[in-house]
């Protein structure tokens, strides 16, 4: 499973954590491809969704979780991302958001057939996003690829100096392409 997202709405989420002091939330609506899921919306979480907001966390209440995932377990690909800034922080699941998504994996068992609703989680931070999944099955924190344009965007501490070198080239070459 890979997660693709324009360089446009991946800019734009940059830039809207670049911009704020506290931490914001949202989701991202998505389509799913041969086993690829394709972010097709990202919208900002409304007030009624935050139960307490600093510069260091975000409690969300538990009833609209539960509503959003019965409204995904009636469409025809639930995938439920759900995302995070940790503006001037790590593009790493702090212990408090694996709870968090460990929590949201759970109640889409309970709440879903056969784990139907695939529950994501992504951080995004002043310089990159990070996308993961909690295997509950073998209890394991996995970090989905993302791609940017066809690129993929590795965290910069899972990338050499060669590679952060070649994807800065064949972001360059696509941008060209594209004027």
């Amino acid at each position: 499973m890979n997660i693709h997202m324009s360089l446009n709405q991946y800019n734009k989420l940059i830039n809207f954590c670049k911009k704020s002091k506290t931490e914001q939330s949202g989701f991202m609506t998505v389509t799913e491809i041969d086993n690829d899921i394709h972010i097709t919306k990202i919208e900002l979480n409304s007030e009624d969704l935050i139960k307490k907001r600093t510069n260091k966390e975000i409690v969300y209440r538990k009833e609209y979780l539960v509503q959003v995932l019965y409204e995904l377990a009636s469409c025809e690909s639930p995938v439920y991302i759900m995302f995070h800034t940790h503006p001037k922080g790590s593009s790493n699941l702090s212990e408090e958001d694996i709870e968090l998504l460990k929590y949201v994996q759970s109640l889409s068992q309970r709440l879903t057939p056969n784990d139907y609703v695939k529950v994501i989680e992504g951080i995004v931070n002043d310089h990159e996003i990070s996308f993961y999944y909690y295997d509950s099955e073998n209890e394991k924190l996995i970090r989905i690829p993302l791609f940017v344009d066809n690129i993929e965007k590795l965290p910069l501490r899972e990338q050499s100096m060669t590679k952060i070198i070649k994807n800065s080239f064949l972001e360059g070459m696509a941008r060209a392409k594209r004027r």
